[in-house]
């Protein structure tokens, strides 16, 4: 993987060059780039002795689908059935426990958030602010946009906005995992 490092607000004043992370936030999705991401996220918890948050956004076109969170776990609140209009929060559980399973054989323990919106990227920026996460790592598919490399729209919106630290996690055109 090529790693891209954008420090945040707060390390962009320190002269210190170990920075100190206390919580990092990571995607859980289920692509070779996102879990490439995860492993760096969770090696990174690993070493420092962070918290590493598991975040999953389930989009909808549809405002009314807004679901409110218990801040203190960041879990969802209503029940999931098994009807089929619960279909994305079963994938969302799916991903999730799958990432969770890949954390605990790095010894690393999570936290999870599922949340619903219209763009992922400003619910990641939402809950990387709720959360105090001062370390996003994301995944990102390198392409030319132009003259000057395009990391995605969700990942270029994340490194204008937000304050934390940004670790791109990309993979070289081609990568698969042996």
């Amino acid at each position: 993987p090529v790693l891209m490092i954008r420090r945040g607000v707060d390390l962009q004043e320190q002269e210190s060059e170990d920075p100190s992370f206390r919580r990092v936030l990571v995607p859980a999705l289920a692509t070779l780039p996102g879990r490439a991401a995860q492993e760096v996220a969770f090696g990174i918890a690993q070493r420092l002795g962070a918290e590493a948050l598991l975040a999953h956004v389930v989009t909808t076109p549809a405002a009314q689908d807004e679901i409110h969170y218990s801040r203190s776990e960041w879990r969802p609140e209503p029940d999931v059935g098994e009807g089929e209009g619960d279909a994305p929060w079963l994938v969302a559980r799916r991903v999730m426990d799958e990432a969770q399973a890949r954390a605990r054989e790095m010894g690393v323990t999570t936290e999870t958030a599922i949340r619903i919106g219209i763009s992922a990227p400003r619910e990641l920026l939402a809950l990387s602010r709720e959360a105090g996460a001062d370390l996003i790592v994301l995944p990102a598919s390198l392409r030319q946009l132009s003259a000057r490399p395009f990391l995605g729209y969700g990942v270029e919106y994340l490194l204008s906005n937000s304050e934390a630290t940004i670790v791109v996690v990309s993979l070289p055109a081609g990568w698969r995992r042996g």
